[in-house]
């Protein structure tokens, strides 16, 4: 039997789950002894009534500084902007509410009102050296997994490229997943962050950094997004399917952040900035063909997620498991709309050389990956991406 290698495993989030547990929020922040809040709530997450209600208590209760943002993808120079409104305000907490890019938002500000350089100047790892203000994430819609992992990704305008605010300061208190507040999310967001989830759980599955408790993290985070994916987006008061995919989601960014993304998380980021392609959808249309890469390429590791499927039927061989389970993940790619060919994005084949020179720059995610990939292999799925009849559309 062979050793099992050294590793490391970090969890810090408090988490409360439940339909109905937003509404003890204000309970929590009172038995906390916190008085004074920072609220940061997406345009969206506002207008939901489920969580006006909850607000209205948190307004009547506590001294609160409202910012409601309707920033898809935030920016460091907006980060700049918002910083402004909490500065030399007195504050015991934030609470952030809203998607991926909201929470994100707030943990960034969090750490802004302590450290108090331009944004810019903390984007990498580990650039923050002051401890931020205790942070509370709500999650609206399920898939970032920004409620438990160290990583805030904001566009750099001037490089037209996308960095990370990385560091364990922000690391949320508690995390509230209640699939009440994702009842509101509309069908196109719930997709693109369901699937981010998805990318999430195969990219920390298949990682090189992988470790045996990730992958418990990631085999579970599987079964329950792949399985319910579909019924939470098209059936808007499913909310045992919403429930598992926020769950899901939670358990794929755990074990992302202890593990490592790759080559469809790398990808994503060039497409949406280039192409103003939201994160999950950019990272998830590149999915079942790097998936497709690795079984052609002799990777056998995907028995395991295959035998999660709901009704699948047994097979024995583990490349012809990942063989099924590359076309279960283009078929529901197809049920969610989710496009095989990147002209749906005004991406064409005249625009690829120009685009590789972004995609050179990630090898690092790349390396990840648990069959050899690089740029050239990286090129040839973009040429079936863009090619008339692209692969398996």
């Amino acid at each position: 039997m062979n050793e099992i290698p050294s590793f490391a495993f970090n969890l810090h989030t408090d988490l409360r789950f439940g339909a109905g547990r937003a509404q003890e929020l204000p309970g929590w922040l009172e038995a906390s002894g916190w008085r004074r809040v920072a609220l940061v709530v997406d345009s969206g997450a506002a207008a939901n009534p489920y969580w006006r209600a909850v607000e209205t208590i948190l307004l009547q209760k506590f001294e609160v500084v409202r910012l409601e943002s309707d920033m898809a993808e935030p920016s460091y120079d907006y980060l700049d902007q918002a910083r402004k409104q909490f500065a030399d305000k007195d504050l015991d907490v934030f609470v952030a509410v809203g998607g991926g890019s909201t929470l994100d938002l707030g943990k960034a500000l969090s750490l802004l009102v302590t450290n108090l350089k331009p944004a810019i100047e903390y984007r990498g790892f580990d650039q923050p050296k002051n401890a931020g203000v205790p942070l509370v994430a709500v999650p609206t819609t399920a898939g970032s997994g920004s409620e438990v992992t160290p990583n805030a990704v904001f566009t750099d305008t001037s490089e037209q490229r996308k960095f990370g605010i990385n560091t364990a300061l922000y690391l949320p208190r508690f995390c509230v997943l209640d699939p009440n507040l994702t009842a509101s999310c509309p069908p196109q967001v719930a997709t693109s962050s369901g699937m981010d989830a998805l990318v999430h759980t195969h990219e920390s599955y298949v990682s090189r950094q992988a470790t045996p408790i990730t992958k418990i993290f990631s085999i579970a985070a599987f079964e329950l997004l792949f399985n319910h994916l579909a019924a939470a987006v098209e059936e808007k008061f499913n909310v045992a399917a919403r429930g598992h995919v926020l769950l899901g989601s939670y358990l794929a960014g755990t074990a992302l952040f202890n593990s490592s993304s790759g080559p469809c998380g790398g990808l994503s980021y060039p497409l949406g900035v280039q192409y103003k392609v939201p994160h999950g959808l950019a990272g998830a249309v590149f999915l079942p063909h790097i998936m497709a890469h690795n079984v052609a390429r002799g990777y056998t590791g995907y028995k395991a997620l295959y035998d999660r499927v709901a009704g699948a039927p047994s097979i024995a061989d583990p490349v012809a498991a990942g063989e099924a389970l590359t076309e279960r993940m283009f078929a529901l790619c197809r049920r969610l709309n989710v496009p095989s060919r990147l002209e749906a994005f005004q991406f064409q084949r005249a625009n690829l050389d120009g685009f590789m020179v972004h995609v050179r720059k990630l090898q690092a995610a790349f390396d990840f990956n648990p069959i050899p990939f690089g740029a050239d292999d990286a090129r040839r799925i973009l040429e079936e991406m863009t090619a008339p009849l692209a692969a398996k559309d």
